[in-house]
């Protein structure tokens, strides 16, 4: 019911499954939310600034993870690929936020701030098409490793 009382702008109601929903369905953490968030919304509301702000809770994220104050779980990969499915998230944006829902170890989250980081630089470069396709050759040893969970 909350979702028909949708405050701001179209950025949300054009995505057919909501980011809360996915990230409350699955378990995420704060932090892992607002990556989501700022990943499944850049193109349509807060372009580049979003993605910094992506590239921002990652940081934030990675370095609570090595500090102990947060553990990582993976999230079975089929709930965030049909995610992106659903709200049509392709190429290094798909794969940053499946990579982060199955990354287990700060290692796995490196390798994301990796993939993001080429993704946001590319995209600042206006290489699009080649950002799109870096994203999935980057993690895609990682995401297959990810797939026998």
């Amino acid at each position: 019911m909350s979702s028909l009382n949708e405050l701001g702008g179209v950025h949300y109601r054009v995505l057919r499954r909501q980011v809360w929903d996915f990230v409350v369905g699955v378990g995420l953490s704060y932090l892992h939310g607002n990556i989501v968030k700022y990943l499944s919304r850049w193109r349509k509301k807060g372009g580049l600034d979003d993605l910094g702000k992506a590239v921002h809770y990652l940081d934030k994220l990675i370095e609570s993870v090595d500090s102990g104050l947060v553990q990582l779980f993976p999230v079975r990969d089929v709930l965030p690929i049909d995610y992106c499915e659903a709200n049509k998230i392709v190429g290094w944006e798909r794969d940053v936020i499946v990579g982060l829902c199955g990354a287990v170890s700060l290692a796995d989250l490196l390798v994301v701030r990796e993939c993001l980081s080429r993704g946001v630089f590319l995209e600042r470069e206006g290489f699009l098409s080649l950002g799109r396709s870096l994203g999935s050759s980057l993690l895609g040893s990682f995401l297959l490793g990810l797939s026998r969970l």
